[in-house]
């Protein structure tokens, strides 16, 4: 177990849930994702897991 203090390593002990927003975004959101996007989002690679990031 790590203290508040220390930063947990290896995999998470709980699940994490991310809901996909397509197919949910206004069409002023998605004129905002398509503007943004491509400056804001940082491309990360897969680890271990296929969930892993």
């Amino acid at each position: 177990m790590t203290s508040p203090h220390e930063a947990p390593t290896g995999f998470r002990l709980k699940p994490v849930s991310f809901v996909r927003r397509s197919g949910r975004m206004s069409e002023a959101q998605q004129r905002a994702w398509n503007e943004v996007s491509p400056r804001m989002l940082i491309p990360v690679e897969r680890d271990a897991a296929s969930t892993s990031i």
